[in-house]
């Protein structure tokens, strides 16, 4: 009698090619995962949305096809408009460069002097040339994977707002929880994603204004230009106004405007990054009750592992961990410890 004819052998067989396909298919969407939770973050924002334009009379397609193009036109605008006025400055990053250079040289000698001790450095035209061959290079080389990831983005949005009952049916038809403990899972998950998300533009605007306030107050030129920068450097949480002000440190810093530099260093120190972390963590922490440790430690995971949309996925990833290990305390480890003191004399 061949093997293959017990039917737990079948099971097993079966499982296998299932969970062999599910890897390799996997394997090969791995680069485009993020544009598949970018679309999940979306649909929780706008799946509410959905009712009120079928009621005023927009058919479900037309509904789901609005949301989408508004979505996608929100997505694609800020990077163009940044990218425009980088474009415009383009003439000025070379000798950008060169003023970073002397202002690292002039760091690099307060350090030796400080440490009484010497060593090489050098920033040298070929470094800098380098420098933009390879991030070009890498631009080009990440650019189709980005359209890839955009367009499968709006095609699962779309979708998932068309499907949305079917969408919800999918989870508690094929997860392994009771419909309570998906409940559980997805409710604080729908917060999370929400706080996150609106989290990033409102400290991106304070974060602007703050640094436009300051900029202009110091004396520094292009203040619109910088703040701009500041705000979209805000996206990276805790860290990410830095990315704004060094640059702008250590261009003033090689154009000799030390006192300026040192000034614009200090204001982004002590008042920029303090109203970036501040800010978000208050907005978290009213709107969800989230705690700062658990943002950054998501954070840290998430954007390593999806890109910029790790920022929102990231700290949910993190409570959804929790809420599964609650999940499983309660319903088999709590039950079992139960059960042995209920037989014990």
């Amino acid at each position: 009698m061949p093997i293959l004819e017990s039917s737990y052998l079948k099971q097993l067989f079966l499982l296998s090619l299932i969970i062999l396909g599910g890897i390799l298919i996997g394997w090969h969407l791995v680069p485009f995962i993020s544009g598949c939770l970018a679309a999940f973050v979306f649909y929780i924002l706008l799946e509410e949305k959905m009712e009120p334009l079928i009621e005023i009379g927009l058919r479900p397609k037309l509904a789901a096809g609005v949301l989408t193009i508004l979505t996608t036109m929100s997505i694609i605008i800020p990077p163009i408009f940044l990218f425009g006025m980088l474009w415009t400055r383009m003439d000025k990053a070379v000798k950008g460069m060169v003023q970073i250079s002397s202002a690292l040289d002039k760091l690099v000698f307060l350090i030796q002097k400080y440490v009484d001790e010497d060593f090489e450095w050098h920033l040298g035209q070929d470094m800098i040339t380098n420098f933009f061959e390879s991030s070009l290079e890498v631009i080009m080389a990440n650019l189709l994977v980005a359209l890839v990831g955009m367009l499968l983005m709006v095609l699962t949005l779309y979708y998932l707002l068309l499907t949305k009952s079917d969408a919800s049916d999918l989870l508690e038809k094929y997860l392994p929880f009771s419909e309570a403990d998906i409940k559980r899972v997805m409710i604080p998950a729908r917060k999370k994603i929400r706080s996150n998300f609106w989290a990033i533009p409102i400290t991106a605007l304070a974060q602007s204004i703050v640094a436009f306030i300051g900029l202009m107050f110091i004396g520094v030129g292009d203040v619109f230009f910088w703040s701009v920068i500041i705000g979209f450097a805000s996206i990276v949480p805790f860290i990410g106004s830095s990315l704004g002000f060094v640059p702008l440190f250590l261009l003033l810093l090689g154009s000799g405007k030390e006192i300026l530099a040192w000034t614009t260093l200090l204001y982004g120190l002590l008042v920029i990054s303090t109203i970036d972390n501040l800010i978000r963590i208050l907005f978290l922490k009213s709107y969800d009750n989230i705690h700062p440790l658990q943002t950054l430690i998501g954070v840290i995971i998430g954007i390593p592992l999806l890109g910029i949309v790790g920022v929102i996925i990231g700290p949910i990833l993190i409570n959804t961990l929790f809420i599964m290990w609650e999940i499983y305390r309660k319903s088999y480890w709590v039950t079992s410890w139960d059960r042995e003191n209920q037989t014990s004399p």
